[in-house]
C-alpha cells in the first residue's frame, strides 16, 4: 500500500465542507472534525474526517489518531432528502 501511495502521480482534490469543522480541546487533549469531499469513481462522496491530539511536555501538539469514514453527502441550507425546504408561516390570532 505504501507503494501505491508513493507511485501516486496526482493526489485528489479534497474540498473542505464550509461550516463543517469542529474544534474542541481540554488540557493536553484536542480532536478536530470536519467533513470533506473528493471525487470516487466519477461521484462527489463525502467523508468524517476526526483527528485526536495529545499535547506533549513541550506544548507541542502531536497526533493520535486519525479517522476518515464514509458518510452521507451534507444537505445543502436549501435541500432536505425530500427535495427543497418549504418555509411555513404562521400567525397566532
Amino acid at each position: 500500500m505504501i507503494a501505491a501511495v508513493a507511485a501516486a502521480k496526482s493526489p485528489v482534490e479534497r474540498t473542505l465542507v464550509p461550516d463543517s469543522v469542529r474544534v474542541w480541546s481540554s488540557g493536553s487533549l484536542g480532536v478536530v472534525a470536519s467533513t470533506v469531499t473528493l471525487p470516487v469513481e466519477g461521484e462527489t462522496k463525502a467523508f468524517a474526517n476526526v483527528k485526536v491530539f495529545a499535547r506533549d511536555d513541550d506544548a507541542r501538539w502531536r497526533c493520535l489518531l486519525w479517522q476518515v469514514s464514509p458518510r452521507p453527502l451534507p444537505l445543502t441550507n436549501r435541500q432536505t432528502t425530500h427535495g427543497p425546504i418549504r418555509r411555513e408561516h404562521r400567525v397566532q390570532i
